[in-house]
C-alpha cells in the first residue's frame, strides 16, 4: 500500500504527535477508539486550548499520509493502523479490545465543512455591510493611527467595531506559546526528573510521555511531598495492575491523587508515605529540604564541570 504523502515530513507537527499517541492508544491489533475526546485527552492532557475539531482535521491528515482506516460501529468511533503488524512485534497477544473495521462502517474524521455561499448571498452580504458602515461615524485618521499592527492581531481596540484580524507576524492563540519565553528551571523540577529516572517504567516512557510526568511530581513536591512518598505510591499503584501499559499518566494521577487523600486522613507521612506510626521521619529529609541559592550555585559548577545542561544530563541518564 502506497502513501499519498511524504509522511511525518508532510504532517502539521501537532498531527506528527498524535500519530506517535495513536501508536500508544492501539490495542495489541492496531485499533483504537477514535473519540477526539478521548484521543485528545490521552495526547494532548495538558493543552487545553486544543479543541475536538483540531483533533478530527489532524487525524484527517493523519488517515491521506499513512492511510490509517477510520470506521464506526455502534455510533462509535475507531481507527486501524494498517502498518501495525510490520513495525510490532507482540509474542503473546491479549484478546482484541476493540471490534475490527469489518464490523462496521466508513467514519469521516475530518470536520464537516459549510457550504460555501454562493454569488447572490455574497452580493447581499456585501451590499448590507455597506449599508451599515455608511451608517456609522467615520473614524478619524489620528484615531486609526493609534490603532498598530499588534492593537488589530490581539483585539486591543475595544469597542471601535473593526473585525479583529491578526496581524502578519503577529501573536495569535496558536503561536503564542512558540515565542512565549520558557520559565527557569524551578528546584523541583531536578528533583521531580530524578524521581522519574529513578522508576524503571517511567524511565523507559517515550520522551513525550516522560514531559507530562515531571510536571505532575513537581507540582506535588510544591504541595509538600517527598520523593520517596511518590515513588512508593507509584510503586504501589503499578503493582495492583489496573491501568494499562501505556498508561503512564493517568496512572501517576492515581497515585499521586491516593497519596494526597492518604496524607488528608492522617494515615500516610507526606515525606516518606509510611504509615505516621512507623515513619522514621523526624524532621523533614535532606533530599526534599527547601532548594537554597547556595545549592543552586552548587548545582550549576557541577555541570559546568562536566560541560552539560541539564537538558543533556536528563537525556543522557
Amino acid at each position: 500500500m502506497q502513501h499519498r504523502s511524504p509522511g511525518m515530513n508532510g504532517l502539521d507537527p501537532w498531527a506528527r504527535l498524535l500519530f506517535i499517541a495513536m501508536w500508544n492508544w492501539a490495542d495489541d491489533f492496531g485499533r483504537g477508539t477514535a473519540s477526539p475526546k478521548e484521543l485528545g485527552g490521552f495526547a494532548f492532557p495538558h493543552d487545553e486550548d486544543i479543541t475536538a475539531t483540531d483533533i478530527r482535521r489532524w487525524l484527517g491528515e493523519i488517515r491521506r499520509a499513512f492511510d490509517v482506516v477510520f470506521y464506526e460501529v455502534d455510533g462509535r468511533p475507531y481507527y486501524y493502523i494498517p502498518s501495525w503488524e510490520k513495525h510490532q512485534k507482540i509474542d503473546k497477544r491479549s484478546q482484541p479490545k476493540y471490534p475490527a473495521p469489518e464490523e462496521g462502517r466508513p467514519w469521516d474524521p475530518e470536520p464537516v465543512k459549510t457550504k460555501e455561499p454562493g454569488p447572490e448571498l455574497l452580493k447581499l452580504q456585501l451590499s448590507e455591510s455597506i449599508a451599515g458602515s455608511s451608517a456609522e461615524p467615520a473614524e478619524s485618521s489620528a484615531d486609526a493611527a493609534e490603532v498598530s499592527a499588534l492593537e488589530i492581531g490581539t483585539g486591543e481596540q475595544g469597542n471601535r467595531g473593526s473585525t479583529s484580524v491578526p496581524a502578519v507576524g503577529g501573536l495569535t492563540d496558536r503561536n503564542a506559546r512558540a515565542y512565549a519565553k520558557a520559565p527557569p528551571a524551578q528546584p523541583e523540577d531536578f528533583l521531580a526528573r530524578k524521581v522519574i529516572h529513578d522508576i524503571p517504567r517511567y524511565a523507559n516512557a517515550p520522551g513525550w510521555v516522560r514531559r507530562h510526568l515531571v510536571p505532575l511530581v513537581a507540582a506535588a513536591m510544591r504541595a509538600g511531598f517527598g520523593a520517596q512518598a511518590i515513588s512508593g505510591y507509584a510503586v504501589m499503584v503499578m503493582s495492583e495492575g489496573r491501568y494499562r501499559d501505556d498508561q503512564h499518566i493517568p496512572e501517576l494521577r492515581g497515585a499521586l491523587s491516593r497519596l494526597s487523600r492518604d496524607a488528608t486522613l492522617g494515615t500516610a507521612c507526606r515525606a516518606c508515605g509510611l504509615d505516621p506510626g512507623d515513619c522514621p521521619c523526624r524532621a523533614t529529609p535532606a533530599a526534599d529540604r527547601p532548594w537554597t541559592e547556595q545549592d543552586q550555585a552548587d548545582f550549576e559548577a557541577a555541570l559546568a564541570h562536566l560541560g552539560v545542561t541539564a537538558d543533556e544530563l536528563d537525556r543522557g541518564a
